[in-house]
């Protein structure tokens, strides 16, 4: 089954499972445009790869998404090994980019949640006005003794352009004053022409990095009250093809 082919019967499907689903709200929640959409449900488009798993994370669910990837992008296959989920529910993602909503969030998806107490010295009226967005959608719930959890504790995206936004947003707001505070903020950035082989130990040594990452943040032995976020990435700006005279 061709890429075209494997989404159109996914959209299909999707479509017909609630009858106010429709490639309008499909194209909102997966940020494409609706013409995209239409073009690839008629075969006139082929979607590039960023698109299509937009899409895919929309109306596919995890076993799905993994199947996809492994037929249409299998050079992605070694890239989501190990990772958590394949997919984040549409409710959630699209607060996961808002800066008071990601926030609280974030607070609530611990192990301990949170409470409106916390919420309201870190973010003022605006985070209750966010809580209560976040509670009408049931992304967030309130229990009787106060403490405030998110619906979903893990969550993780196939699509890069929804990561690359949360980490643009995350960056944005920066606390620059936990710099001078042992062990609150950090961060790192460079750039260097590499062959393949260096690009290759990079690659290693940035998952084995994460990797180490995810599981001081898994080990419920060092969970506690300080909420921090972590993301690391890397990108080819050229390949160097033709930038040569010979």
């Amino acid at each position: 089954m061709s890429l075209c082919d494997s989404l159109s019967v996914a959209i299909e499907k999707w479509l017909g499972e609630r009858d106010i689903r429709s490639l309008s709200m499909l194209a909102r929640r997966a940020s494409v445009s609706y013409s995209t959409i239409r073009r690839i449900m008629q075969k006139e488009t082929i979607p590039s790869q960023p698109i299509a798993l937009a899409i895919a994370a929309i109306v596919m669910d995890s076993d799905e998404c993994k199947k996809f990837i492994d037929t249409h992008f299998p050079a992605l296959g070694e890239w989501r090994e190990g990772t958590r989920d394949y997919k984040i529910n549409p409710d959630l993602s699209q607060y996961l980019t808002l800066p008071d909503h990601a926030r609280i969030i974030a607070m609530a998806a611990t192990d301990s949640g949170t409470t409106r107490k916390a919420i309201e010295k870190l973010l003022g009226s605006e985070g209750e006005r966010a809580l209560q967005e976040l509670m009408n959608e049931d992304v967030i719930f309130e229990h009787l003794n106060g403490r405030i959890e998110a619906s979903e504790k893990l969550f993780q995206s196939i699509d890069s352009r929804h990561i690359l936004s949360q980490i643009s947003m995350w960056a944005k707001i920066f606390d620059h004053e936990n710099v001078a505070k042992p062990a609150h903020a950090s961060y790192e950035f460079a750039t260097e022409g590499l062959n393949e082989e260096g690009l290759s130990r990079l690659n290693e040594v940035k998952k084995a990095h994460f990797k180490q990452i995810e599981e001081i943040l898994s080990d419920k032995r060092l969970r506690g009250d300080i909420v921090v976020y972590a993301a690391s990435f890397h990108n080819v700006l050229c390949d160097g093809e033709g930038g040569t005279d010979k």
